[in-house]
């Protein structure tokens, strides 16, 4: 099942061990590939103090720029569909498991002029 939008698993996991260390303001940290992205890695910028731990509960995301988890300690595919060990990925038209088909080519000049207030939307391929 989806996660809430918004939550951090593995900063959450970082802060359940705050008391343990005697630390107020553990913090994880994202580390390239040279590490094992399912280790719990958290740092205390105030005290430079580095944690490294055990494997991140499951369901942890590997890191921030993909949708894959960990599971039993290694780091495993998710695709769009949410299903683990899929690759089911999404085309330029935003459809999960698409075919680029049902994107609409817009041409022209955007004279619209912006709202005040709010936020707007505009994706650029």
């Amino acid at each position: 099942q989806p996660c809430q939008h918004g939550t951090d698993y593995r900063a959450e996991q970082c802060t359940a061990i705050n008391s343990r260390l005697g630390v107020t303001d553990l913090q994880p940290a994202y580390l390239d590939g040279q590490n094992n992205p399912c280790r719990l890695h958290c740092f205390s910028p105030s005290k430079r103090f580095q944690y490294r731990g055990t494997d991140v509960e499951d369901g942890t995301k590997c890191d921030l720029y993909s949708n894959n988890r960990c599971y039993r300690g290694d780091c495993q595919t998710v695709g769009c569909d949410n299903i683990l060990g899929s690759n089911v990925q999404f085309d330029y038209c935003c459809v999960c498991g698409g075919d680029n088909s049902t994107c609409e080519i817009v041409k022209g000049s955007y004279t619209q002029q912006q709202q005040r207030s709010g936020k707007q939307s505009v994706f650029l391929w």
